[in-house]
């Protein structure tokens, strides 16, 4: 199996060996030791000032956006919510359940946040600004020097989710501003998940201080007590926290946060790259990408069919969508212990289903009689296979030719003239047909593309039916300059 979801991820020979280990008793210095030693490495990742503070809570990463939320934010905050998926829904969601008053900056699925999105927020009395760094669900990385500039400006409270974004992407706290910032141990820290890690800056510890937290567990004061000590105030996820400290230890040896982020960016760029190749209909959903994840929409297929063809006959995981993404967006993850050669194999598979037509492809349908195959039959087979996936050419019969123009004086026969056409390479299959209005009805496909000197009473009732039943029609310009009864005049005026 070849895990390529956004988290659980793949992760180390170093990292697994510690969960196959017996778990230790913890109230001990050295487990403190190992705590302190966690803290100031994610704070050194995180590009946090001295005086922040890490908070490890025992639970996904949604604990550690509602433990943000409770700690720092009470009915007198005015927060901004950017919702441009299920993960900032969540934060929508949060500030509802806690009666923190909110607006909510809703962006199309996809669609990355822009400078006029913010400009009606201006000094408008808002004191929070509450953001998803990177809208998992979709694949939508947000500009944080835009979200920082406008938080300065306005002096507002930063809440980031930095969940599937840290180690996978810049980001540098201090200098943004940012006074809240929450990752999980089962993103690109690529440990099993269990662990929401906090970073929080001084405004943030201030906040904290001054709020009456309403849940025990998630009571932030009570976590930054215990952690004076290096330790937590309930019995936490020790065999994760030790994965934890063992790949920050990893990081670090391997060239820092810096090292990492180019690993994972240099992960996404293989993969887009060759997929590019490929030609696959299969489109990025996202105009602004992390290095975390390749958010995909497949144009003729269901998302979520291609998560279980390729788990259940190939060994493979992507990462599906649920809810109203669950048919129109998988994602391919490039966090966590993963290789080129692990990405050639995924390549390899979508090359293999659309080998066997498992993607539905567009298919052109294209009309004709096609006796003396000539330049301007390529051509338009050329251009009709240019408007699809799959090239469907219709031969007219010869009784039917004959019968409607006695004159035509065919040089080939029905199977000889299907015979040359399937020989050219733009063409996909080829039928035969008796009348042009009844095969539109008869075969499967998007297009039908045809000639302007295709007119006749038969071809404008195709059209039409064509038209009326959700299809496309299209009419491509002649090849100037021969035609088949030139070839023909050609080879008489030259016996």
């Amino acid at each position: 199996m070849i895990n390529f979801t956004v988290g659980p991820v793949q992760s180390s020979d170093a990292v697994r060996a510690i969960g196959a280990e017996q778990v230790p008793y913890f109230r001990t210095a050295e487990f403190s030791e190992l705590m302190f030693e966690n803290e100031r490495l994610i704070k050194k990742f995180a590009k946090a000032s001295e005086d922040s503070r890490v908070a490890f809570i025992t639970g996904s990463g949604s604990a550690g956006m509602e433990t943000a939320i409770m700690n720092t934010l009470t009915p007198k905050d005015k927060a901004i919510v950017v919702n441009g998926g299920s993960f900032g829904h969540r934060f929508v969601e949060l500030c509802e359940l806690h009666e923190i008053p909110f607006t909510e900056i809703k962006l199309q699925s996809g669609k990355a946040l822009q400078a006029e999105h913010l400009k009606e927020f201006e000094n408008k009395g808002y004191t929070t600004f509450i953001v998803n760094k990177h809208e998992t669900s979709t694949g939508v990385h947000y500009d944080m020097q835009l979200i920082s500039d406008f938080c300065k400006r306005n002096n507002l409270f930063l809440i980031v989710d930095c969940i599937s974004t840290f180690l996978a992407d810049p980001f540098d706290m201090e200098a943004l501003g940012a006074d809240v910032m929450i990752t999980g141990s089962q993103k690109a820290l690529a440990c099993p998940p269990g662990i929401s890690v906090m970073v929080l800056s001084p405004k943030a510890l201030n906040r904290i201080e001054n709020t009456k937290c309403c849940c025990q567990y998630l009571d932030l004061k009570i976590a930054l007590k215990n952690a004076e000590r290096g330790q937590t105030p309930w019995t936490p996820a020790v065999s994760i926290l030790r994965q934890i400290h063992a790949r920050l230890k990893e990081i670090d040896a391997n060239g820092g946060v810096e090292a990492e982020i180019a690993r994972t960016a240099s992960l996404a760029n293989y993969f887009r790259s060759k997929l590019a190749e490929l030609n696959l209909p299969l489109e990025i959903a996202s105009e602004s990408l992390s290095n975390a994840v390749t958010p995909l929409h497949p144009l003729n297929a269901s998302a979520y069919d291609i998560f279980l063809k390729l788990k259940d006959e190939y060994g493979i995981w992507i990462c599906p969508n649920g809810g109203d993404l669950k048919d129109s967006i998988f994602r391919v993850g490039h966090i966590g212990y993963l290789k080129t050669e692990d990405y050639d194999k995924l390549l390899d598979a979508l090359a293999d289903l659309k080998k066997k037509h498992f993607f539905k492809e567009k298919k052109v349908l294209t009309v004709g009689v096609f006796d003396l195959l000539h330049t301007a039959h390529i051509s338009l087979f050329k251009r009709a296979k240019a408007l699809g996936d799959y090239l469907i050419v219709a031969v007219q019969e010869s009784s039917v030719v004959k019968k409607y123009k006695p004159n035509a004086n065919l040089v080939y026969s029905t199977e000889e003239r299907m015979l040359m056409v399937e020989s050219i390479k733009y063409v996909d299959e080829v039928i035969t047909y008796k009348a042009v209005d009844d095969i539109v009805k008869q075969v499967d496909y998007d297009i039908l593309a045809t000639g302007p000197d295709q007119n006749h009473s038969g071809f404008q009732n195709a059209i039409q039916w064509t038209k009326e039943h959700g299809k496309e029609s299209v009419i491509l310009a002649r090849t100037e300059g021969i035609s088949t009864s030139w070839l023909k005049d050609q080879i008489k005026s030259n016996k």
